[in-house]
């Protein structure tokens, strides 16, 4: 089903040896969209002007797992790419990507969608 169930690795003796899988994406401790939603503050002129849509975000997550680099690669204007960009730099550290059991930076999207309830 495309879905790695084990694995192992082995010297050339056939000794077995620590298996590290060959990438793990870089992860969010949490339900990254609970997050958005419970941190985002409605821009008040995109409120006024009842600005809908989706600002789409991207950033970077070190070897330490920060998030850095944040920038918007499609906006809506009125406070909304703003807000965005603020939620995304306030994330709580991220579990790296990894390569080969060694941590490394790797770029992340995320849209944000903005909709009056």
């Amino acid at each position: 089903m495309g879905v790695l169930k084990s694995g192992a690795c082995y010297e050339e003796s056939g000794k077995e040896i620590e298996y590290y899988p060959m990438y793990m994406p870089a992860a969010f401790g949490e339900d990254i969209m609970t997050y958005i939603g419970n941190n985002l503050e409605y821009p008040k002129e995109a409120k006024e002007n009842h600005i809908e849509g989706k600002v789409l975000v991207r950033f970077s997550v070190t070897e330490s797992g920060v998030v850095s680099n944040v920038k918007v690669v499609s906006g809506i204007g009125h406070g909304c790419d703003e807000e965005a960009i603020r939620i995304i730099s306030g994330m709580h550290p991220w579990r790296p990507a990894v390569v080969d059991g060694m941590p490394i930076t790797s770029r992340q999207t995320i849209p944000i969608v903005f909709w009056i309830h």
